[in-house]
């Protein structure tokens, strides 16, 4: 988080701890993250209520949201300065230390279809009022020929 600004950064995942919810409270502080929204599980609300109204909290500071619905992804979706990623992982988004698998993927299409996967949930909480879904500044249609690694023309 120190390098790169991010855009946009969408954690979804079934559980986050409240120290966890603290720190991206603090570098949505320090101007590291313009826009967030959460998504997660059902048991949230109930088992989680504080963290979720810390995460309400965070998101709405941002323009965002954070949805609750019957979710047991964990995914993370970063529009950077440099490059756009999915980070997919068998993990929940905390500092929990077990082995697991993750993923990064830094491709533009990929986050995208994610991303609009996500902005498509309707959550059991809805949306604050005049909600928008994020929308990149800049978009550089030669931007899919950037990702690291990725081919011109998609995946």
């Amino acid at each position: 988080m120190s390098s790169d600004k991010i855009d946009i950064n969408i954690d979804l995942t079934e559980l986050l701890s409240g120290d966890d919810a603290r720190e991206i409270g603090t570098w949505i502080d320090k101007k590291l993250i313009d826009r967030i929204d959460f998504y997660v599980g059902e048991i949230a609300k109930a088992s989680y209520a504080e963290c979720t109204h810390d995460l309400t909290e965070i998101s709405q500071k941002t323009g965002g949201r954070c949805g609750v619905f019957r979710n047991h992804s964990k995914a993370m979706l970063c529009y950077g300065e440099r490059f756009d990623c999915a980070i997919l992982s068998s993990a929940n988004v905390n500092t929990n230390p077990r082995t697991e698998n993750t993923v990064i993927i830094c491709n533009t299409s990929v986050a995208d279809f994610y991303k609009s996967y996500f902005d498509d949930i309707k959550p059991f909480n809805g949306s604050p009022e005049n909600r928008k879904p994020y929308q990149k500044e800049n978009q550089n249609a030669n931007r899919e020929s950037q990702d690291l690694g990725a081919e011109p023309g998609g995946i």
